[in-house]
């Protein structure tokens, strides 16, 4: 769901900014920091820790080579969204996926009570597992297979702990999808900067 309207600053919108490991994601989830960034010309320093290499122009010759390097859509949507989403605008999806593998996982009680238990959190399970989380639902063992899920504001967390399951992820927005508990409690307690810069320096670590 995307931010309602408030009144932004530099303060504030630099803070909205670190949830993000993209430009992409910024302005699609906080258009209103997004414009102010670029109103009062402060987008660049704030956006200094995304990804913002790995945005380029896409066209269909493009587009084919990309798709190549995978195996599967699910590879290809997460590895390369910019390529993927504009095949699927220009409706070239199917033309140059057809070399991919066409999976689809046949679900059952047990399989599914197994999925469920990477998740720490209903919505995560439903982003990440949406052919696992349909099933529990259809089957009606949702509330069952999730009994484990922590709730929106669970006292498991601490700064410890949430540093530690951190470290399990190269992204925010990885960071953000799997582990929506933990990523709350840092944004709660102002400490979401100190795990991104942590992120950033392991990255410019690997390359070197």
């Amino acid at each position: 769901m995307k931010k309602e309207q408030q009144r932004w600053n530099i303060s504030s919108v630099k803070q909205e900014a670190l949830k993000y490991s993209t430009p992409s994601e910024f302005k699609f989830y906080a258009r209103g920091a997004y414009d102010y960034a670029r109103r009062n010309d402060i987008f660049e320093q704030i956006t200094s820790h995304m990804n913002i290499q790995k945005f380029r122009t896409w066209n269909d010759e493009k587009v084919r080579k990309e798709a190549l390097k995978y195996s599967t859509r699910r590879d290809f949507l997460k590895n390369s969204s910019g390529a993927y989403n504009y095949a699927l605008r220009k409706g070239l999806l199917d033309e140059i996926t057809k070399h991919m593998k066409k999976y689809v996982k046949k679900w059952d009680y047990e399989k599914v009570a197994q999925e469920a238990l990477k998740y720490e959190s209903k919505t995560s399970f439903r982003y990440q597992s949406s052919g696992a989380f349909e099933f529990a639902e259809r089957h009606k063992i949702l509330d069952e297979i999730t009994k484990h899920m922590l709730p929106l504001h669970s006292s498991k967390w601490n700064k410890t702990l949430v540093l530690e399951e951190s470290r399990k992820y190269k992204l925010i927005s990885q960071f953000r999808m799997k582990s929506s508990g933990a990523y709350k409690y840092a944004v709660r307690h102002n400490f979401l900067e100190e795990i991104l810069n942590e992120m950033n320096q392991n990255r410019r670590d690997k390359q070197q």
